[in-house]
């Protein structure tokens, strides 16, 4: 199934809230949404064995199609694990320029850079050298939301 997965971390007595309305069967530990019809404001509160109770902060939640443009975007890296830090990326599917971020593994942005539109058939070279050896996440993605992500080992 695709959409939106709530999860809460008890793993019972909870009841999932949309709007401030209890949702009917929604007491399982996670709650799906996958329909725009469901967006709103999500709580889900837990009750424990003992009756006592306590409710989330609300998450505000919005479901939209893919479009046939998002859908298809793929990002390919090379070599990866790298030795040396330099990697050859190849874009696909993506119809407007692509801002290219590397987080590490705190999620803080190590590098970024933008391949322009015109380039995007084109193999595009990524120079992690100046980076340390680690873990690293690369995220492709454009200003209409289309995204690509990959993991990135630099040996």
């Amino acid at each position: 199934a695709t959409g939106i997965t709530l999860t809460s971390s008890a793993t019972s007595g909870n009841q999932f809230y949309l709007n401030n309305t209890a949702i009917a069967g929604a007491t399982n530990q996670t709650y799906l949404i996958n329909s725009g019809s469901q967006n709103g404001s999500y709580t889900v509160r837990v009750t424990s064995a003992a009756g006592c109770s306590a409710t989330s902060a609300a998450v505000a939640v919005t479901v939209t199609a893919a479009t046939p443009a998002q859908a298809a975007t793929a990002l390919a890296v090379a070599p990866n694990p790298t030795p040396d830090g330099l990697l050859t990326l190849e874009l696909s599917g993506f119809r407007e320029a692509v801002t290219l971020t590397v987080l590490n593994t705190l999620g803080q942005r190590v590098a970024e850079s933008t391949v322009a539109s015109t380039a995007l058939g084109q193999r595009q070279q990524l120079n992690l050298s100046a980076l340390p050896a680690g873990v690293y996440v690369l995220q492709a993605r454009t200003a209409s939301g289309a995204v690509a992500v990959r993991r990135i080992v630099r040996e």
